[in-house]
């Protein structure tokens, strides 16, 4: 079982600490106060299914359930002062 509300998942599936994510290079965007985070939640969802050519973001379609998923979009658009709600 993954941390409550998806917080253990993106740690876990990238090897690295938010704090890590926040500081890292422009093929890794930083999730504080992130556009793509940000904007709708039908492409954060296509972000996870397909991935993101040209950037260092692998498809994750074949290792998250849909709950899983869910979590993971929560959980970034929740923290580091991004302030965006459950859906």
């Amino acid at each position: 079982m993954w941390e409550k509300g998806g917080r253990g998942l993106p740690k876990k599936l990238c090897r690295m600490s938010p704090n890590e994510w926040t500081r890292i290079a422009p093929s890794f965007p930083a999730l504080v106060g992130s556009e793509i985070v940000m904007r709708d939640k039908a492409r954060n969802i296509e972000i996870l299914m397909e991935g993101v050519q040209g950037a260092a973001m692998q498809s994750f379609a074949n290792q998250l359930s849909e709950v899983d998923m869910a979590s993971v979009i929560t959980y970034t658009r929740e923290s580091w002062g991004n302030g965006k709600r459950r859906w």
